[in-house]
């Protein structure tokens, strides 16, 4: 993970950054596997069922507006966050909406979905 002073004092930006640095890593090996690798994309898929287990991976559609003024077009974007499982109410809710306790000990509904740490799941 990144050792900036600032990201480490951010736990939000740690969890995305290891979101990120995940699909990284998930991009590489599907891309690997493809030329005949497919035991690595296994591998994988499994050690990281093992080393995200305190972490959700969540996902989100949104529409995204390219352009301005009378020419725009639209086009669905898939986000994807995470966040400790300590946070989240729901952990085990695939493909249901996340329910998160903020600071305030209150819990939220977002419209994200959870979803697995595979690359079928994350890249397909």
């Amino acid at each position: 993970m990144n050792n900036d002073p600032a990201i480490l004092q951010d736990k939000p930006l740690q969890w995305e950054s290891f979101k990120d640095n995940w699909f990284k890593l998930a991009r590489f090996v599907k891309q690997y596997s493809e030329s005949g690798g497919d035991a690595i994309r296994i591998r994988f898929d499994d050690f990281s069922k093992k080393l995200c287990q305190n972490m959700v991976l969540t996902y989100c559609d949104e529409t995204e507006v390219i352009g301005g003024g009378i020419i725009y077009h639209e086009r669905s974007v898939r986000r994807y966050h995470a966040y400790p499982v300590s946070m989240v109410e729901n952990p085990d809710a695939k493909n249901k909406a996340i329910q998160i306790r903020n600071t305030d000990g209150e819990i939220e509904t977002k419209q994200e979905f959870i979803m697995e740490w595979t690359i079928n799941a994350a890249l397909s």
